[in-house]
């Protein structure tokens, strides 16, 4: 690299660095786009998880009720049945929006955009039609906000970016490089999906507490065993808040579509114990577990995700017995 080609990048990170500093000046972003679906029973959570699965424009995270999330651009509410929520010992007024956009289902408000009807209608047949028709009313409503970038920038600052785009073309190469060899992704996951729920409050449920005291005498089961108990979707609603509330675990084991998922307690010993004799491959990955990712996906055929979950999970008890022997 000559001194001219580092005179030249050089001078581009400066301008970018100008540039952006400019940007924040004369640039007002009021509100990031988040959305939040608030999810107040397994058809309600169905309903939010295939908005987010088919309808990316409008795809956000899925909280539970109590859960309010600040600075979203809109909170969708998803209920449909009212009893839900008096068997919280609450009202509906203990759980309205603090975003200044918001959608509830009209179980919950006399206003209510979206009809009881149609989500029980979409949760029942799966049609497609119904999804759609939920899609278009959040999708309007959305458009309708005013969080948006504001487009009117002095000309020296769109100078300013214009001519930082050109001089940072000559190290584009080495960025792309970097971001490939550190496996760099371009969306973060927001720190928010981290947010937990009350131990108590994830119990309440007769149904909750049966799947947790099921994983708990087990220690680790299969998620086909717990369907014995109810249907898919309300396996998968209340599966969802017990991950949530830490209380359980889940782990996928294999590779692409054909991972094999299980339900377990959040404790090493329960991984080294249980879950290696349900299923071999990882008391596969723990036998090679001082061997690179690359080898231990060839041997226990495993995707990289697998390995480094039990991994990481076993990872504090063998860094103890490793260190002793």
């Amino acid at each position: 690299m000559t001194w001219i080609s580092l005179v030249a990048k050089a001078v581009s990170l400066g301008l970018l660095v100008s540039a952006l500093i400019l940007l924040l000046q004369t640039t007002r972003v009021e509100e990031p786009q988040l959305i939040v679906y608030v999810a107040y029973d397994s058809c309600g959570y169905e309903v939010a998880r295939n908005l987010n699965k088919y309808y990316p424009s409008i795809s956000g995270i899925i909280v539970s009720p109590g859960q309010h999330i600040e600075n979203t651009c809109l909170e969708v509410h998803l209920a449909t049945n009212i009893s839900l929520l008096t068997s919280h010992g609450a009202t509906v007024a203990h759980y309205k929006s603090t975003s200044k956009n918001t959608i509830y289902t009209d179980v919950l408000s006399d206003n209510g955009l979206l009809k009881n009807h149609d989500l029980w209608s979409y949760c029942l047949t799966n049609d497609n039609k119904t999804l759609e028709k939920i899609a278009r009313e959040i999708q309007k409503t959305l458009e309708n906000t005013e969080n948006k970038f504001n487009p009117q920038l002095p000309i020296a600052t769109l100078l300013a970016v214009i001519g930082t785009a050109g001089l940072t073309i000559s190290f584009l190469d080495e960025i792309k490089e970097f971001m490939r060899k550190h496996k760099i992704p371009l969306l973060a996951i927001p720190v928010l999906l981290r947010t937990k729920i009350k131990y108590e409050d994830a119990l309440e449920h007769p149904l909750r507490r049966q799947i947790y005291e099921l994983i708990s005498r087990n220690g680790a089961i299969p998620f086909s065993k717990i369907l014995e108990l109810g249907s898919k979707a309300v396996i998968e609603w209340h599966t969802f808040i017990l991950i949530r509330s830490g209380l359980i675990k889940e782990i996928k084991i294999g590779r692409g579509s054909r991972k094999k998922r299980y339900l377990v307690k959040p404790d090493p010993e329960v991984v080294y114990k249980v879950l290696s004799q349900l299923d071999e491959r990882v008391e596969c990955i723990i036998k090679h577990r001082k061997l690179s990712i690359e080898k231990i996906t060839e041997i226990c055929s495993v995707d990289r995700d697998s390995a480094t979950t039990i991994l990481k999970i076993i990872s504090e008890k063998y860094l103890v017995n490793d260190s002793s022997q």
